[in-house]
């Protein structure tokens, strides 16, 4: 019997390299939000940090100074906000469009597999009408040396 062939292989193939970009961009974004959430982490620390060893005690310039350190801790973690919602609107875009990749390999993967289940069958069927004919040619000659 022939080997089994999927027709659509390119297909599925074309499909699968699909899934696996989509899945690499995924990961990309997910890593670029984890460094985006660390990035702000560090800030909010630093920002807690700068208050908590700050004294009480100081002159009107080092408080300036403070003040402009903190607003500019601020705007670096506003920025980086603003960098995270536009990471995460692209992470789930990613998202998306892993799922939309995935449903498509896996449609061609279904009609694979019910392309082997026809092939097996069909296998068994050609094995049997096989078995068939030698139990018969086996009756004739049983039957031929007899008479």
């Amino acid at each position: 019997m022939r080997r089994f062939r999927f027709k659509l292989q390119a297909v599925l193939q074309q499909r699968e390299a699909a899934e696996r970009n989509r899945l690499l961009a995924l990961a990309g974004f997910q890593q670029e939000m984890r460094a985006c959430e660390e990035r702000i982490e560090a800030i909010v620390c630093e920002r807690a940090r700068v208050l908590a060893d700050w004294p009480r005690n100081v002159d009107l310039q080092d408080y300036a100074l403070r003040e402009a350190y903190l607003d500019g801790l601020d705007a670096k973690a506003q920025r980086e906000t603003e960098l995270r919602e536009t990471i995460a609107d692209r992470l789930e875009r990613a998202r998306d469009a892993l799922v939309e990749a995935r449903r498509a390999r896996e449609s061609i993967t279904r009609l694979k597999e019910h392309a082997y289940e026809q092939y097996v069958a069909e296998a068994r069927r050609e094995e049997q009408a096989t078995l068939d004919d030698l139990a018969v040619l086996r009756h004739r000659r049983s039957h031929a040396t007899i008479a």
